[in-house]
């Protein structure tokens, strides 16, 4: 279900706080941006959602006509296009991804949170004798894909961002790759465990609220109203979305990355024609990739 949907009968007043809390962040209110400076042809700039939901990689004409135009496609990571290379990444991280002292999830949560953990993970590729072993922020990645994203991963369906980076290699583009996952995973395991706990807690309580969370989210990508995504997961994980732990969460997965995705774009985007495409939350804000790259000289406009 779609939760704001919900909302307008069930809480408008809680509707109404959201919608001005995405009101308020600066260039909240597109996914697809055209890219500009003088003297170079037009670049355009991307928010993905890491889904293979047909609704989410079917690009409308405005977009697909960009990326055939575009000699140059950025993405976050080139690895992911690789899978003999992301298994060897991923083995050799693995130390960061496990709870290395011999102890598992069962030490730490409740037998409710445990029992909650068991259900969840029942018919996905996640048996629980593994999942109890990961850390918390792993686990939480494995349950809060709704069961049709699970299939689409079965049938190897690709989700935006490698459905963008196959397309450049085959249609003969440059490719530029932005982290390597090394990087990535790191930005999440070098928060504390506590936070990742208390986070993994708190989203297995949403119970049946995760499906709709995830369908919500794509609903909202789909509008192009990125802005409103960190409000609606205030609105649904409260206890998480606050105190130190929390801006230390944002800084590390999303104000710290923009900074680099900036600075190792701006250098691309210099040459002209280039099509970057990036998780949708790293594009809005002060300290989004928009601003970034205005305050790198260009003029960015909203199209979708």
């Amino acid at each position: 279900k779609d939760l704001l949907e919900s909302l307008k009968v069930t809480d408008p007043e809680a509707l109404a706080r959201l919608d001005q809390a995405a009101a308020e962040v600066p260039f909240g209110n597109a996914r697809f941006w055209k890219v500009e400076k003088e003297g170079l042809a037009t670049s355009w700039l991307l928010g993905t959602m890491h889904f293979a939901d047909p609704r989410v990689i079917n690009m409308p004409p405005a977009l697909e006509a960009a990326f055939q135009n575009a000699g140059t496609v950025i993405i976050e990571n080139t690895q992911i296009l690789d899978e003999k290379a992301m298994m060897a990444a991923m083995a050799e991280l693995r130390p960061m991804m496990f709870l290395t002292d011999g102890s598992t999830l069962e030490k730490y949560l409740s037998e409710e949170t445990i029992a909650l953990i068991k259900k969840r993970l029942e018919g996905r590729d996640v048996p629980f004798y593994l999942g109890k072993r990961m850390q918390p922020w792993v686990l939480a990645t494995s349950l809060v894909l709704p069961m049709c994203e699970i299939e689409r991963k079965r049938r190897k369906e690709k989700v935006l961002d490698e459905v963008l980076g196959t397309r450049a290699r085959n249609e003969g583009k440059k490719l530029v790759g932005l982290e390597s996952v090394a990087e990535q995973i790191g930005a999440m395991a070098g928060l504390s465990f506590e936070f990742h706990l208390k986070s993994l807690e708190e989203t297995i309580k949403l119970g049946s609220k995760l499906d709709n969370m995830m369908e919500t989210m794509v609903k909202i990508y789909q509008q192009g109203e990125i802005g409103k995504i960190w409000p609606l997961m205030t609105f649904l994980s409260p206890e998480t979305s606050r105190g130190p732990d929390y801006e230390a969460f944002k800084y590390a997965l999303i104000t710290r990355r923009n900074k680099i995705m900036a600075d190792r774009s701006l250098p691309v985007f210099e040459k002209g024609g280039a099509f970057m495409a990036v998780g949708a939350l790293h594009l809005p804000g002060e300290k989004g990739v928009v601003k970034l790259l205005m305050e790198g000289g260009y003029t960015l406009t909203p199209v979708l």
